[in-house]
């Protein structure tokens, strides 16, 4: 049986808020119009990093391999793994960071 390709994607439902006290806001809309590209991806396991409020969006869907919670741990553990491909949809600084620090092939 052929290896299937590792990916990542991070796209964790962070929007950006004109409110001037609140940073960022968890967007569930924003992590539903993402899963459109999960066809292109059937043949590879897919890890999905995401917001704890969008989770339930994502549970159980059958192109996803494993859902992690955005928190300290699973970042640590990101950084430990290896993957093909790295999809990140996020632009807030802090997860372009972590995007660069996950080992993937591309």
């Amino acid at each position: 049986m052929k290896k299937k390709n590792k990916t990542l994607i991070i796209k964790t439902g962070y929007s950006e808020t004109l409110d001037k006290n609140i940073s960022y806001k968890s967007s569930l809309g924003d992590v539903l119009r993402t899963t459109v590209i999960l066809h292109l991806l059937k043949d590879n396991h897919v890890t999905w990093l995401v917001d704890e409020h969008a989770f339930k969006l994502l549970h159980g869907n059958p192109y996803i391999d494993r859902i992690l919670i955005y928190n300290l741990t699973s970042v640590l553990q990101l950084q430990r793994e290896r993957f093909d491909t790295v999809i990140n949809f996020e632009k807030v600084p802090g997860l372009c960071a972590l995007a660069d620090s996950v080992k993937g092939r591309r």
